[in-house]
């Protein structure tokens, strides 16, 4: 009887809880990705594979994150219709996320302040 109390609260809260946390989804794949550091340039692309491809998550009330990784990075906002998240907790640098207005289409870029620099785009998608 109290499990069955403590069971309808809890999903009463979840229920009153829901819009405040619900962001969009949207899900992510890298279509080419480059590289750049002072020893030169990697691409990758669906002919040359010089660095790896990811699939993201990206909630727009939790942040972004590799489908690979469970933590979320970033905080996201949307403004004129783009979807833009930034990371300023990556280690010796930042990250930007941002979904187009279409909502299929985005860029990702790294910036580490050791001089490197790494950049994706791709296509998303909402479940």
């Amino acid at each position: 009887m109290i499990t069955k109390a403590i069971r309808s609260l809890v999903l009463s809260g979840a229920i009153l809880l829901a819009p405040l946390s619900a962001g969009e989804i949207y899900f992510c794949s890298d279509i080419a990705g480059v590289s750049i550091n002072k020893f030169g340039i990697k691409t990758s692309n669906k002919n040359a594979k010089e660095i790896a491809l990811q699939n993201w998550l990206i909630d727009t009330s939790k942040g972004w994150r590799r489908e690979d990784v469970e933590g979320y990075a970033g905080a996201c906002e949307t403004n004129k219709g783009y979807v833009v998240c930034r990371a300023e907790d990556v280690v010796f640098g930042e990250a930007i996320f941002s979904i187009h207005p279409d909502d299929s289409n985005f860029v990702l870029t790294y910036l580490d302040y050791g001089l490197d620099a790494l950049s994706y785009v791709g296509t998303c998608k909402k479940p």
